[in-house]
């Protein structure tokens, strides 16, 4: 909790607490609605604020219980940044026109990524971006991350089988590129195997869809 509170104190500093594309894309498009997954603290809706040309109606951050809670007393009640728990509990006026759909290193920490399209199809965003992806060439496979002294669960997924399913539900990869975080380029060197040069299995990505159907 107290990461999440100092990365939402930098992003008020305009400073970038991690990479980002958010907010480029927001100053492009001029998004109304925004529902982020595992947002944490709402720290991305500062900097897309910040953007000048990013403004929004309503910002709206998929959380576990106790993140909504604390971060929920943050937020001024005109900001527009909401939190809930599952997006059945929002408002319909809310998630009704979702212009982009958005997660930076989380979906890694799901078993697979059922919930991520459940959550497409419901919203049917304009756009998804996806920041800080952990993509594989091979099979998805799992590997553990030593956090905060916890070894958790931490998932490479086929990036070739991703772009079926979201094929099927309308969405065509419009970029996908290296996610610009040299943390992000080391944890995957190091546990893709880079000494035993058993390299390309790993890669964190960011990744741009449009919907086209």
């Amino acid at each position: 909790m107290k990461r999440q509170h100092d990365m939402l104190a930098l992003a008020r500093q305009g400073i970038y607490p991690r990479p980002t594309n958010l907010p480029l894309l927001a100053a492009i498009i001029r998004p109304k609605f925004i529902v982020d997954l595992g947002g944490g603290g709402a720290w991305t809706s500062e900097l897309v604020t910040n953007s000048r040309l990013g403004k929004f109606k309503s910002y709206l951050v998929l959380e576990i219980p106790s993140v909504c809670k604390e971060f929920s007393q943050v937020f001024a009640s005109d900001s527009g940044v909401s939190f809930y728990s599952s997006i059945s509990e929002a408002p319909p006026w809310m998630i009704s026109h979702t212009d982009i759909l958005y997660s930076n290193s989380t979906l890694q920490y799901f078993p697979d990524d059922s919930n991520l399209l459940a959550l497409v199809s419901s919203l049917s965003p304009s756009y998804i971006l996806l920041d800080d992806f952990q993509s594989s060439i091979a099979d998805t496979f799992f590997t553990l991350q030593n956090y905060y002294g916890l070894n958790i669960p931490y998932r490479f997924s086929n990036l070739r089988e991703l772009l079926v399913r979201y094929s099927e539900l309308g969405y065509e990869l419009l970029v996908s590129s290296d996610y610009a975080s040299p943390i992000a380029a080391d944890r995957t060197a190091r546990i893709q195997g880079a000494k035993d040069k058993n390299l390309g299995i790993g890669r964190s990505l960011s990744l741009l869809f449009e919907k086209v159907v």
